[in-house]
């Protein structure tokens, strides 16, 4: 059994650059658009409409982006969030609420490269 399964590992190892080369190298070889947002972002003033400040998002013990929480700097208030990642990662659509969703606003972040 155990022989069984290493023939069959190798023969797909062995098949899996064949495979490959019946694609598009242009469309293959193009990234795809990020989707998490872990890097740094540039909020901007409702008011104003200028950059504020530049905000990081990293990664922390976990596979899923739940349960966040936001803090307003002009008040010191946390609230409850969540954020999505738009516009094939250079937008992050950031949602602050007090209990539900309904009842906050929403910010759209830049991406800072």
């Amino acid at each position: 059994m155990r022989s069984n399964l290493i023939g069959y590992l190798c023969i797909s190892m062995l098949l899996l650059p064949v495979c490959a080369l019946g694609q598009d190298p242009k469309t293959s070889a193009q990234p795809s658009p990020p989707t998490s947002p872990v890097g740094r972002w540039k909020t901007v003033d409702d008011a104003t409409g200028k950059v504020k400040s530049v905000v990081a998002i990293w990664e922390e013990n976990g596979d899923q982006w739940s349960g966040g929480k936001i803090l307003d700097p002009d008040n010191g208030k946390t609230y409850k969030c969540y954020i999505a990642v738009e516009d094939g990662g250079q937008k992050l659509k950031v949602r602050g609420f007090i209990g539900f969703s309904l009842l906050g606003r929403t910010q759209y972040w830049l991406r800072d490269e």
